[in-house]
């Protein structure tokens, strides 16, 4: 603090919250979140402003606050939607369709995963592609709509084949399973 590095500050905040976050200690994490966010205000960085409301959001998620999380998460999302990043908007809307779904508001959930889904696709990050379809497919499958759900299952299958992720791999495979049972298949 004493280089009058304002910027670094907020940073450094920024990063300590995530690690608190990462250790579990969620009180702390948002703490640091907090600060963080009150020097991006007063330096008016739009970018800081950005990762520190999706950091917030994380947090309060994770503490099953959801309308809180909503909140940051949406004023993240009109910050980053002013910049244009994309990758970060897809973060965003995949984020807040998982609080929606969680909370049960599963057409504002799909809305946001399409949305999620688009920017993913326009980037053309497969990861992201697959992970969207898996929370689609949840969704599906949270409203009883197994068909789509598989559907969607499937084409997470698709592209985690393709990018020979393991872990993506395991998902899709639970989750068709779990579909399939569901449906009375074998």
């Amino acid at each position: 603090q004493q280089l009058n590095d304002s910027k670094g500050v907020a940073f450094t905040y920024n990063n300590i919250g995530i690690a608190n976050k990462n250790l579990g200690n969620y009180t702390e994490a948002l703490k640091n979140q907090l600060l963080a966010l009150k020097i991006f205000e007063k330096i008016n960085d739009k970018e800081g402003l950005a990762s520190a409301y999706l950091n917030i959001g994380i947090a309060y998620k994770i503490q099953g606050n959801y309308n809180e999380a909503l909140k940051n998460y949406q004023q993240s999302l009109l910050l980053v939607e002013e910049f244009g990043d994309k990758q970060l908007s897809a973060t965003l809307y995949s984020n807040i369709g998982n609080v929606y779904s969680q909370q049960g508001d599963y057409p504002a959930a799909l809305k946001n995963q399409l949305a999620a889904l688009k920017n993913h696709q326009e980037l053309g990050n497969r990861g992201g592609i697959a992970t969207v379809y898996n929370s689609i497919g949840n969704i599906y499958a949270q409203t009883n709509d197994l068909h789509e759900a598989l559907k969607n299952y499937q084409k997470s299958l698709e592209i985690t084949k393709e990018l020979d992720n393991k872990k993506g791999l395991s998902t899709a495979h639970n989750n068709i399973g779990t579909v399939n049972k569901n449906l009375g298949h074998n």
